[in-house]
């Protein structure tokens, strides 16, 4: 009974803040590099468009560990782990059946 509330009101809670989190991530990012972006008008539009891409693609790649972390709580919540081990141990010793 316990098992089932905290599975089911605590994780799912925390695997949705995780995603809001990596939501604002982007979204603080987005917004930093589109206002660098107008206030440096003056610079080299090459190294300027550079930096935005490097910028940008830091907070996504932030973003996406977010997103992996709350994938991960999410699947550990909704599968059994038996039913893991029992795959894994299928995906295993599948390749002895196949040579023989």
């Amino acid at each position: 009974m316990i098992y089932e509330f905290i599975k089911h009101y605590i994780f799912s809670f925390s695997v949705l803040l995780i995603n809001g989190i990596s939501i604002l991530i982007i979204l603080y990012g987005t917004l930093t590099a589109f206002i660098r972006m107008l206030s440096d008008r003056n610079t080299n539009p090459v190294t300027r468009n550079q930096w935005i891409k490097t910028y940008l693609g830091s907070y996504i790649l932030l973003s996406l560990e977010f997103l992996i972390v709350a994938d991960i709580i999410e699947t550990i919540i909704n599968q059994p782990s038996k039913t893991l081990l029992n795959w894994e141990l299928s995906l295993s010793f599948e390749p002895l059946f196949l040579i023989s």
